[in-house]
């Protein structure tokens, strides 16, 4: 499918997945919509931290709590607009279109798990460990909240 909006496409591969049981289909949906996942956190990521450029420690504290999203002690600014752009965009349509497309296929054993961590670490030259894969990039149900691990959205 082709869209340069990361929204508009992976709200069209939920649909798409949600049709089908093709493992094979819903692998191939999965690729896409990993790379669609990708490009928008990274739109979202480039809009906060600009957002944020004028903004003093505490009115990115204050807008972290607005979110329920924690800047603990001994973080530094930039892991939490990270962190606050993770947070951001896990409640955008986008994302949770790309978790129900993710879950669907799931359900039916499919994930990106075992593929993303291979070419993450063809390509980093050392191993990604598989969990901080699946709990920062939604490949499975139940992703924690938190920033990616370096590489996973560079393969």
């Amino acid at each position: 499918m082709n869209t340069d909006n990361p929204t508009e496409l992976l709200l069209a591969l939920a649909g798409q997945a949600h049709d089908t049981d093709d493992t094979d289909q819903l692998k191939a949906l999965l690729r896409e919509g990993h790379t669609a996942w990708c490009e928008g956190i990274g739109e979202v990521r480039r809009h906060v931290i600009s957002e944020c450029q004028g903004l003093t420690d505490d009115m990115i504290r204050q807008r972290c709590a607005d979110i329920d999203e924690a800047w603990e002690g001994g973080m530094r600014r930039s892991e939490a607009v990270s962190r606050l752009a993770y947070a951001v965009w896990q409640e955008s349509p986008a994302a949770i279109a790309y978790s129900e497309l993710a879950d669907h296929a799931a359900r039916l054993g499919v994930t990106l798990v075992g593929e993303v961590f291979e070419q993450s670490r063809r390509r980093t030259g050392h191993d990604t460990h598989p969990l901080g894969i699946i709990e920062h990039v939604a490949l499975v149900p139940g992703a924690a909240r938190s920033t990616m691990p370096k590489g996973v959205c560079d393969v």
